[in-house]
């Protein structure tokens, strides 16, 4: 009938033939950046043993000015020694059973997800393993203000880190080459640095888009694992991490129709010289 009222068909009324399409890479909240262990460049550890040890001078020789000639008179003489620290090797890995109908039925697909997944967890947890391990190392702090001083600048942390620069020469024999910042600490440099800058002043340089920066010229490294309010400076030469990656291992499971997957690999880390470091904390 002509007269009839107008019907309007929309999506709701054919769901069973709307399709929804998944785009995209699957999308991940994991950094697996490796901040610390960038900084100082793992090393590899492709040998035998479940330990290892660092030769390091503990006593050195000593030399004095001769006052009297063909004597020993003045003249320094003391043994040198020379003690170890020892490395243990950590193995850290992880695993999953996966079902071949997971595997072929998906798109994207969960196995590269998977993959991916693994790998990132493990740069994830032996990053966080070793820069926590270099952070509980160091004893040595300096205080970057008086209690009763009142918010924390950037004079008083530039003042501190002179300070801390000086314990951590004195205790490992090398200028300091490497500024280490926990996150709170990066969020609070940021503002007092880019202030300073605005007024063509450059005591160093800073970014929300980036955890890379550098501080009184010295490379500032956040390492996001880091306790609340570390900041460490030093000479990155006194602390080491060693590496070997296993990688990834698979497993046919035929019984149950699926995989087993596997990534892991061996670390290990210690510092060689705590006293090369230094702390600096806020007083309050």
């Amino acid at each position: 009938d002509p007269s009839q009222a107008r019907v309007t068909q929309v999506t709701g009324d054919t769901p069973g033939v709307l399709p929804v399409p998944i785009i995209g890479e699957v999308m991940s909240d994991v950094d697996a950046a490796r901040p610390f262990i960038d900084s100082l460049g793992a090393k590899p550890l492709g040998f035998a043993g479940e330990t290892f040890k660092r030769p390091v001078v503990t006593q050195h020789t000593a030399v004095g000015k001769q006052t009297t000639q063909a004597t020993t008179t003045g003249m320094g003489s003391q043994k040198m020694t020379i003690g170890s620290v020892t490395f243990t090797k950590e193995t850290w890995g992880g695993y999953l059973d996966v079902s071949r109908q997971d595997i072929d039925w998906t798109s994207p697909a969960a196995w590269d997800a998977i993959l991916n997944d693994l790998q990132e967890q493990y740069a994830l947890q032996t990053e966080n393993a070793a820069a926590d391990a270099f952070a509980a190392a160091v004893t040595a702090t300096v205080e970057n203000a008086d209690p009763t001083a009142g918010p924390v600048t950037l004079a008083n942390i530039i003042k501190a880190l002179y300070s801390a620069a000086s314990l951590a020469y004195q205790g490992g024999g090398r200028l300091p080459d490497t500024i280490w910042a926990s996150l709170d600490m990066w969020s609070t440099l940021g503002p007092l640095i880019e202030t300073q800058v605005s007024t063509n002043q450059q005591p160093g340089s800073s970014s929300p888009g980036s955890f890379q920066g550098d501080l009184l010229r010295l490379p500032r490294i956040v390492v996001p694992s880091f306790p609340t309010g570390t900041l460490i400076i030093g000479n990155k030469r006194w602390t080491e991490v060693y590496e070997e990656r296993i990688g990834l291992l698979t497993a046919v499971l035929p019984s149950v129709l699926g995989v087993q997957v596997a990534y892991g690999g061996y670390v290990a880390y210690n510092t060689l010289k705590a006293a090369a470091f230094a702390k600096v904390i806020n007083a309050a």
